[in-house]
């Protein structure tokens, strides 16, 4: 017998062709185990053994060739019809094909090959012809391109999405015949489309609106012609702005990539909260899925429809079987005439008699096992022909039913590229359990877990919804707490209650109607109780113990260790509008008798909230309270609620006084100017005396001293029948007042009458500001010794009180005056320790001068890059709460760093802007002279000398410190360019300020006052001999500069 023939051997058994099983098998990317397990599936039956018979080319029953026909889609003579060798075609061969064509406008020249890359990503060809100046590519010329016309339509999109330098290129889809040669590349020999295409338009025909069904958005035009608008939406939300969620999103498209590249059939899950992003994020892979040629479907899994026979899982099989794409007549291998009916009823399609009586004697669960059969033939279909993206919202809605189907499709499709994406609810049953029978049927799966949004990525979305800062975007970012769904509401304007989104307050309220009366009345408390809600408070409080491993209350609310907490503040934020006015009110109440003896601060929150008599009393005194503790935001929360509350004369007089002192400490004395001033407006002539004198210090840090000392001078004849500690701080401020004007004697007198009324009034924190008064005194005076003894008195009062505000700014004090006696090494510890302190506390005025000081010692100890990290940040605080004369020395220090560093033009233009801000603000008796040294050694020698002649003007009047900087700076230009003279001048006239002998700072630059009268030889010498005293002191860059300069006496001499 013939074993080529179709039918050989006897009528029971066939021989199939060898290698023609083997490459259908291949083609669905199915090993031999997972074909025959399909098949079971489909209930055919063929063994392993079987199988390696019929693809050995041996001869099989023809029942087992009969049901792999069927599994392959085939008839049983297309399979048994021997495979044609593969081989070469012959040197003439060619055929015709009608496929999808795509015509597009070509971008610039440069600009070709970036759309060919984003068309070749879709399987499309370019066709060679005579198209002028259009290009043409083909889809549908490989036998894995799937439905040609969603690849052509997709790549269309695509390239109108791209942002092109220019115009944006259009597009025309059509059906047409393109040559296929056997030794060329593919040809189109029409010379023009029946349509041009226009920029940034995609027009298709109406054969290929017919074949793209209803997965784009298409509107028709004149002449059969139908436009392109979009990708079919997923209705799944495309706002808020996605902010925050890049490393999610990249994983998701990472999924997408290896289902598509892969053809892996996988799950990925995304869990979070009410509100945290979910469903937005899944739009968004939506989005970007449909751009690399994904087909997508949604599916609602809280939607329940009452229709009948709308499960979620048949809702499924309609949204796949309905589009057109799988028409409704189309034979589902492996599936019988029960499919059929219950494919159709699903559809909604008339029945025949035969057929309803089939469906009336199905049970439910042969129901729901054709359903699910029916899934599985969809979806092998539908991957068959392009990627698929399922979508399934608020997945933790859907029944068992649905989840055993969906699983075991996927199993079953393990080679079809096929992405199954989940939003689940945190905490919900079935986020607990999923994860695991994913894994028990071995389908590829990975978990995204959406936690709230940091401060920064919440900031970045309140900008992106156009909120561009200040208070109230401030208020909304801390209201959400990450939550950017609630984020989005409270920006849109949504401060009433009932503002809020109806879906959102539904959603919650479906969860809290689940539970018991006694869990959702416990609930309620913990609404109210807000952040840090103990076990213990809310069982003492509620009388209810709730149970943690409840599942419908672990979706609002968990326990970590003893605090329960939240899922979202939107849940909270929901709970406690539901609850009633007077309720609310009563558990305030309640609540505030709870925390009385526990926290003092949450006490008077509540007594506020539950709008007790009382309660601003309290608010004032708590919040005066957390200032003493350094706890200022605790207290500016507590001030906030006051300036909400209903207030007396006198308890206004205590609000702004409070947050004057609070936004001075903060470094705002212009906020601070306001609140003293408003203050003083509603207190009494006679009791306005702290609210007048807070205003003078505010004054003092903005470096407005004329107007300061005005008002002082208005109060001084008020004072004296005041109490002592009143004059005390009067003069104190009038002694502050006179430093930066250099009038040393008017301010160390005014220093030490406060240090008398402060001692009489037992204050110790006005003893401390007193000595430390006394201390910029005795350093504007160039009494070094004196001034640190002061210094440290006041230290050892702020360490004996706890003063750690005036601590913070005395510690730099003292390191500066420790620079000049010579413990450099004392002199920058104590200035960091400063700094450490002022930023712990929030100071910000102590946080500029401790940079201001580090930079100076920096700068003397040869570290001029540390250095200008220092004095840039200095400047960035001081310029940031208007500290003028703190701005002026970190300009000049960073300029002498940036000139130490080799960065001349640098320096110039940083000391030219010192000296600009030195004159706008009139510090010329505190700074000019320095600052005009530091100029003038950045400027050429005919620049130099008028520079130096204003300074040398100026110098009578200058503080101490310009003396002393002016005449170094001289001294080390003329070392540079090895002016022997002209340091010896400088050096003697040095020697000439008083207090400079002995000084331990000076006495390197003095040693140099016997250049002039040393021989050439000798001059090297000296220098280095200074050099040893400078490095003996820790003064090295001054070292360094002597060394140099004595390399440079030596090389004179040659």
């Amino acid at each position: 017998m013939n074993s080529a023939a179709p039918f050989a051997g006897s009528n029971r058994s066939v021989t199939l062709p060898n290698g023609r099983i083997a490459a259908l098998r291949r083609a669905r990317l199915l090993t031999q185990a997972q074909l025959v397990e399909a098949c079971v599936q489909q209930r055919l039956y063929v063994s392993i053994a079987t199988l390696k018979r019929a693809e050995g080319g041996r001869s099989v029953s023809l029942r087992t060739a009969s049901d792999l026909a069927r599994f392959f889609e085939m008839s049983l003579h297309e399979l048994l019809v021997p495979m044609v060798p593969v081989a070469s075609p012959p040197p003439g061969w060619s055929e015709m094909r009608t496929v999808p064509l795509l015509w597009v406008v070509p971008p610039a020249q440069e600009w070709v090959e970036t759309l060919e890359n984003l068309i070749g990503n879709l399987r499309g060809q370019r066709v060679m012809g005579d198209e002028g100046d259009l290009l043409c590519y083909a889809f549908g010329l490989d036998d894995e391109s799937g439905d040609a016309p969603f690849y052509a339509a997709h790549a269309a999109l695509r390239l109108r999405e791209f942002e092109w330098p220019g115009r944006c290129p259009g597009a025309w889809i059509d059906f047409d015949e393109v040559l296929l040669e056997s030794a060329a590349a593919p040809w189109h020999d029409a010379t023009s489309p029946a349509q041009k295409p226009e920029a940034g338009l995609v027009r298709v025909s109406a054969s290929i609106r017919s074949a793209l069904g209803s997965a784009f958005v298409l509107s028709a035009e004149p002449g059969d012609l139908w436009r392109i608008e979009g990708r079919a939406q997923a209705q799944l939300p495309d706002t808020p702005a996605l902010a925050g969620r890049q490393l999610e999103l990249q994983r998701l498209l990472t999924g997408l990539d290896e289902c598509r590249r892969g053809g892996v059939a996988s799950m990925a899950l995304l869990r979070g909260g009410i509100g945290i992003g979910k469903s937005r994020l899944a739009g968004e892979c939506v989005r970007r899925a449909g751009a690399e040629g994904f087909e997508h479907h949604v599916v609602y899994a809280r939607q329940h429809l009452a229709e009948h026979d709308t499960s979620l899982l048949g809702r499924l099989v309609v949204q796949l079987a309905g589009d057109g794409r799988v028409p409704v007549h189309a034979a589902l291998p492996g599936l019988g005439l029960e499919h059929g009916a219950m494919l159709r009823r699903l559809l909604g399609q008339p029945l025949t008699p035969m057929l309803q009586g089939i469906l009336a004697a199905t049970d439910p669960l042969r129901a729901e096992r054709l359903q699910a059969d029916l899934l599985r033939e969809l979806l092998r279909r539908r991957a068959a022909l392009m990627p698929q993206l399922l979508v399934i919202d608020d997945a933790h809605e859907a029944d068992d039913v649905f989840w055993r189907a969906l699983i075991d499709a996927l199993a079953q499709l393990p080679a079809y590229p096929i992405l199954v994406l989940a939003t689940l609810r945190m905490g919900s049953l079935l986020e607990r359990e999923l994860a695991s029978r994913i894994a028990a049927a071995c389908v590829p799966c990975f978990t995204l877990d959406l936690s709230p949004l940091t401060q920064a990525d919440a900031r970045q979305l309140a900008v992106a919804a156009g909120h561009g800062g200040g208070a109230r975007m401030e208020a909304c970012l801390l209201r959400a707490g990450g939550n950017p769904l609630f984020l989005a509401c409270l920006l849109a304007g949504a401060d009433d209650p009932a503002a809020l989104p109806d879906s959102l307050r539904a959603a919650v309220h479906a969860e809290v109607g689940r539970l018991m009366p006694a869990e959702r009345y416990a609930l309620g408390v913990a609404a109210v109780a807000g952040d840090g809600c103990t076990a213990a408070m809310l069982e003492e409080v509620s009388g209810v113990a709730l149970q943690p491993e409840r599942v419908g209350l672990s979706l609002l609310i968990v326990r970590l260790g003893e605090d329960w907490r939240f899922t979202s503040s939107l849940v909270r934020e929901v709970v406690y509008q539901q609850l009633q006015p007077t309720m609310r009110r009563m558990l305030h109440l309640r609540l505030a008798e709870w925390h009385r003896e526990r926290d003092a601060a949450a006490y008077a929150r509540h007594l506020a909230l539950g709008g007790a008599p009382q309660a601003i009393d309290e608010l004032l005194t708590t919040a005066a309270r957390e200032m003493a503790q350094w706890r200022d935001a605790a207290a500016m929360s507590l001030l906030d609620m006051v300036q909400a509350l209903p207030q007396t004369p006198g308890h206004s007089v205590r609000m702004h006084q409070l947050i004057g002192e609070l936004h001075l400490k903060r470094g705002k004395p212009a906020l601070a100017a306001v609140h003293f001033r408003r203050a003083t407006e509603a207190a009494a002539a006679e009791g306005a005396f702290d609210a007048r004198l807070s205003g003078v210090e505010a004054l003092l840090q903005l470096d407005r001293i004329d107007e300061a000392l005005n008002v002082l001078q208005t109060l001084e004849p008020e004072v004296y029948a005041a109490p002592a500690a009143i004059r005390a701080r009067l003069h104190y401020l009038r002694g502050r007042a006179c430093f930066p004007l250099n009038r040393v004697a008017d301010g160390a007198a005014a220093q030490r009458i406060a240090l008398e009324q402060a001692r009489a009034a037992a204050d110790p924190a006005l003893q401390a500001r007193a000595h430390s008064g006394l201390g910029d005194a005795a350093y504007a005076m160039g009494a070094f010794a004196e001034a640190r003894d002061h210094f440290r008195a006041c230290l050892a009062l702020c360490g004996d009180h706890g003063l750690l505000a005036v601590q913070a700014g005395n510690r730099a004090a003292l390191g500066s005056v420790l620079l000049y006696l010579g413990d450099v090494t004392a002199s920058l510890e104590e200035t960091l320790y400063s700094l450490d302190i002022a930023r712990r506390i929030g100071h910000a005025r102590a946080e500029a001068f401790a940079c201001l000081v580090a930079g100076w010692v920096l700068l003397e100890m040869d570290e001029a890059d540390s250095a200008t990290e220092y004095l840039e940040q200095g400047a960035q605080v001081a310029e940031a709460v208007g500290l003028l004369r703190f701005q002026v020395l970190c300009g000049e220090g960073k300029a002498r760093a940036a000139r130490a560093l080799g960065r001349v033009d640098q320096a110039r233009q940083l000391a030219a802007s010192a000296w600009q801000l030195t004159e706008q603000c009139a510090l010329h008796a505190y700074a000019g002279p320095w600052v005009l040294g530091t100029l003038a050694g950045c400027s050429t020698a005919a620049e130099r000398v008028p520079l130096l002649d204003a300074a040398r003007q100026e110098l009578p009047q200058a503080m101490y410190h310009n003396a002393l900087q002016w005449h170094a700076g001289l001294i080390r230009l003329a070392l540079e360019e090895g002016d022997w003279a002209g340091a010896a001048r400088w050096a003697e006239a040095l020697a000439q300020v008083p207090r400079t002998q002995g000084l331990p700072w000076a006495e390197p630059y003095l040693a140099l006052a016997r250049l002039a009268a040393l021989q050439p030889a000798e001059i090297a010498g000296c220098c280095r001999a200074a050099a040893a005293q400078a490095e003996a002191g820790g003064y090295l860059d001054l070292a360094r500069r002597l060394r140099a300069a004595a390399v440079r006496a030596d090389a004179g001499l040659a």
